[in-house]
């Protein structure tokens, strides 16, 4: 079955923990936060979406499993000529099919409050504020699965 995404995308793979690709994640990286590269433990999952018309790197999720029954997620990043495309939709999708096998029942993540876009995608996706987190400049998100 061929996937693609709106806007005529193309055909893409989605392509977990390949040390191939970590290259290609750096220059999402670089290019959404101006970081050299991304903060990346052994426990992470990486998720990346790849172009299979030319193994271009789209957008990525850095999760972690924090413990049996709940994922962080580290990072969220698209690469400027991929935004507002479905990418990262379908990618969230796909983690949440993916860490549900595993018998995780919940993500999370923290967003700045000044990512308007960002939060609206979260909400979007079904995750929730927690409204006891206190923090000046994040949100804390979840959502169960």
């Amino acid at each position: 079955m061929k996937r693609s995404f709106k806007k005529d995308l193309g055909p893409y793979k989605i392509v977990i923990n390949n040390e191939k690709y970590e290259n290609k994640l750096n220059k999402i990286h670089k290019e959404c936060f101006n970081d050299e590269k991304p903060y990346i433990e052994k426990d992470m999952t990486s998720m990346i979406v790849v172009s299979k018309n030319n193994d271009e790197s789209m957008c990525y999720l850095l999760v972690e499993p924090r413990n049996k029954e709940e994922c962080f997620i580290w990072s969220v990043c698209t690469g400027l000529e991929y935004r507002s495309r479905g990418c990262i939709q379908t990618l969230f999708k796909k983690a949440f099919a993916f860490f549900k096998i595993k018998n995780f029942k919940k993500f999370s993540l923290l967003v700045r409050k000044n990512n308007e876009v960002a939060i609206n995608l979260y909400k979007k996706l079904g995750f929730v504020s927690d409204p006891y987190y206190l923090d000046f400049e994040h949100y804390k998100m979840s959502k169960d699965l």
